[in-house]
């Protein structure tokens, strides 16, 4: 697995400790097209429409299963690619604009303005919407060919999204520079007003568009201006996971972002793989059959979870060799803001217990808070932490199904 352990380090790149909070934000370079070079990858961010997968019926459900499923087998193998949910606050500017009553020439004026007047009322800054993004990158010293490489991988998403009926665009500078923006001032009064061309006339950081007011990171969670944050990963998973997870987790009016990362496995080094921890859980359990018969135990049945890791070994590998699985290296993380530290500390324990309830193990980044917020933020390539899972393609896909239904406007 030395490849994947290549991968992993060229993301990373070199480690800068910060000395500001611009400093903590890992972009170094941005380009009008929405391209940004963070780390040693340059990054690309598509935007994604959701689908009614979870109110389909059972063959509409497998028919979109099997269509996400092909999408993550087209991903490029060895190459980086990240999956965000983001619930994001809607402002109450743009709430109250949602909200608006007409005005109309029916006599109904003073009804109207009370009406108007209660709806306005009850506009709060806690109102959150759910955007979906796909991250996606390479490892190129040149931008053009950067940029090559990442119009042919768009062009390849699209068509496995377009599949799944859902609508995809490409995010501008502007745009994904927003991303960031919505996540370290959620509830700033002030208006995002990034402009690319007049940043460079100007000659300003675009980072300071974007920073927060102040970072300070502790053991198990995170000051971000006035806010609390803690990053979140997910440790262990059950031996079944349902593909409604991770609706399940992101369906909260809180502040939040989840991301999965994505790092597809050429299908002959995971044989190899497979075949080597096949070979060694054989030769233990022969070593183990072989001591009881020398004690004259010729009827003892082999350990239980030893047997069990062989049969789990040899489906992988007929997973791999016939039925068109992919070996997925997966990291899920999740990181969730609150204003105070006894709603943080509420909120990583119903997101626990909701994890809980699909058998899996969410646990707190301990001393890694700094790594993780960047492993979890959509900049690409930067992954911090060592939290990967090996999945094949189909558990790939029940782990991080990102789909559940589509909102009419």
């Amino acid at each position: 697995m030395k490849s994947i352990s290549r991968i992993i380090a060229e993301g990373r790149g070199n480690y800068i400790t910060p000395r500001s909070v611009q400093d903590a934000i890992p972009i170094r370079r941005i380009y009008d097209d929405g391209m940004i070079l963070t780390g040693n990858y340059f990054t690309k961010t598509l935007r994604f429409s959701d689908i009614n997968y979870s109110s389909a019926s059972e063959n509409d459900r497998e028919r979109l299963f099997i269509a996400q499923a092909q999408l993550i087998n087209s991903l490029p193998d060895l190459e980086y690619t990240k999956l965000t949910i983001f619930n994001r606050p809607v402002g109450r500017t743009d709430q109250a604009k949602k909200t608006e009553i007409p005005d109309r020439t029916d006599g109904l004026k003073e009804y109207r303005d009370e009406l108007q007047a209660y709806v306005s009322s009850n506009v709060t800054t806690d109102t959150v919407v759910q955007d979906k993004y796909l991250t996606i990158g390479i490892n190129e010293k040149d931008p053009e060919t950067a940029r090559a490489y990442l119009a042919k991988e768009t062009a390849a998403i699209r068509t496995g999204l377009d599949a799944l009926g859902s609508e995809m665009e490409e995010v501008g500078i502007r745009d994904r520079l927003r991303i960031f923006h919505d996540f370290y001032n959620p509830y700033s009064v002030s208006t995002y007003s990034f402009d690319y061309d007049d940043t460079l006339k100007r000659g300003h950081s675009f980072k300071d568009y974007i920073a927060p007011d102040s970072f300070s990171f502790r053991s198990s969670y995170f000051m971000m201006g006035e806010l609390y944050g803690r990053v979140l990963v997910m440790r262990t998973y059950g031996s079944s996971v349902r593909d409604e997870m991770v609706s399940f987790l992101t369906q909260r009016s809180r502040i939040m972002m989840l991301s999965a990362d994505f790092y597809p496995i050429p299908t002959a080094q995971a044989r190899q793989l497979v075949d080597r921890k096949l070979l060694g859980a054989e030769t233990s359990k022969t070593k183990w059959q072989k001591r009881q018969n020398e004690n004259s135990n010729f009827s003892a049945e082999p350990p239980f979870e030893l047997q069990q890791q062989i049969d789990e070994l040899r489906e992988m590998l007929d997973d791999l060799m016939n039925r068109d699985q992919k070996m997925i290296m997966t990291t899920l993380t999740i990181v969730h803001l609150a204003k105070s530290r006894e709603e943080l500390d509420a909120d990583t324990e119903e997101l626990q217990n909701a994890a809980n309830r699909f058998s899996c193990n969410l646990g707190t980044l301990m001393y890694q808070q700094y790594e993780g917020l960047n492993t979890v933020l959509p900049f690409g390539g930067k992954i911090g932490i060592y939290a990967q899972r090996t999945f094949t393609t189909e558990c790939a896909c029940c782990v991080t199904m990102p789909f559940s239904a589509k909102i009419l406007q």
